[in-house]
């Protein structure tokens, strides 16, 4: 495939992401959609804001329910972006702590504090695997 037809493709394949995203859109429209982790319940115009309240914001259910899942207590996906962003954090210190010692630093106690903390890290989470 030449450089053009690929961003031919890409163009069409977005363009029936578009498409079949708003079919969805329009299929739930009318429905209630419920978080399964927590119970918490989306109708028709609910949004996801500070507050369900807020009349000037609204938000496909699809919208509402992905927005949800980011910030759920109980859903598996929110932990998981949670567990990594704080690897990304320790693997950013790993990554700092190894280029100091690159230009000279011959301190125990970095390597130490760094290798501690992506152990700690790195064991499984509590009930879970």
């Amino acid at each position: 495939m030449t450089e053009d037809q690929v961003r031919t493709e890409i163009a069409r394949l977005r363009a029936q992401l578009a498409a079949v995203e708003h079919w969805v859109d329009d299929l739930q429209s009318g429905m209630f959609i419920n978080c399964v982790y927590c119970g918490f319940r989306y109708g028709p115009g609910s949004i996801h804001a500070e507050s369900l309240d807020d009349p000037k914001a609204t938000a496909s259910m699809r919208d509402a329910l992905t927005a949800h899942v980011q910030q759920c207590p109980k859903h598996p996906l929110a932990a998981a972006e949670q567990r990594v962003a704080a690897l990304e954090k320790l693997l950013v210190s790993a990554a700092h702590a190894l280029r100091s010692y690159q230009y000279g630093n011959s301190a125990t106690d970095l390597a130490e504090e760094v290798a501690d903390a992506l152990d700690a890290a790195l064991r499984p989470p509590p009930g879970g695997a």
